[in-house]
């Protein structure tokens, strides 16, 4: 079970996800990407990632990227890896940013 953390309590108060990803990373680590429509095509992301035991290691929320659905969830993915391969190699986690402040 998954123990999640403040942001995801926020995140959820917004209501249901349109679509989610699951993945289980090298060492056991499980990737979760979350996202969610919002009106003029915004798609909200959250990316969260958790020890083999549920323990919450990561969990960041992205507003405002414009994007469809599944580009939201290939982006979630990118940045679940990056930030796993941040917290494997004990160095703070660089923010990517998404498409739309590039």
């Amino acid at each position: 079970m998954r123990i999640r953390g403040a942001a995801y309590l926020e995140w959820i108060s917004q209501g249901s996800a349109n679509a989610e990803y699951d993945e289980i990373l090298p060492g056991g680590a499980q990737l979760n990407v979350e996202i969610r429509m919002k009106p003029h095509g915004v798609c909200g992301i959250f990316v969260s990632i958790f020890t083999r035991n549920g323990q919450a290691l990561y969990e960041e929320l992205f507003a405002t990227l414009h994007a469809t659905p599944d580009d939201g969830v290939a982006w979630g993915i990118a940045r679940g890896y990056a930030a796993h391969r941040a917290t494997q190699s004990h160095v703070s986690s660089r923010r990517i940013p998404p498409k739309h402040e590039v």
